[in-house]
């Protein structure tokens, strides 16, 4: 599994690219950071290591208590409703 640094490097120019550059749940732009669906301790594959939202602190720890099956939920939610495409 490549290093957390690393896929991290990648994801914020992925994010970038798709025009993900605020909180994707109060579209605050302070602290922001990559959620995961599960801690990363859990995590074993590269794919599930890029399966993640772009979050501010109070969002992130607000998903994070919620416990590991509301957790998964809250991210896979994020990611279904992230518009990727241009709208024109």
């Amino acid at each position: 599994m490549k290093t957390w640094a690393y896929t991290r490097s990648l994801l914020k120019k992925q994010f970038a690219g798709m025009g993900v550059t605020r909180c994707e749940v109060c579209s605050g732009t302070f602290a922001l950071g990559f959620a995961h669906r599960y801690k990363r301790r859990f995590i074993q594959t590269d794919a599930e290591l890029r399966t993640v939202a772009l979050l501010c602190v109070k969002c992130h720890e607000t998903i994070e208590f919620k416990g590991h099956d509301l957790m998964k939920a809250a991210i896979d939610k994020i990611i279904s409703n992230r518009i990727t495409e241009p709208m024109w």
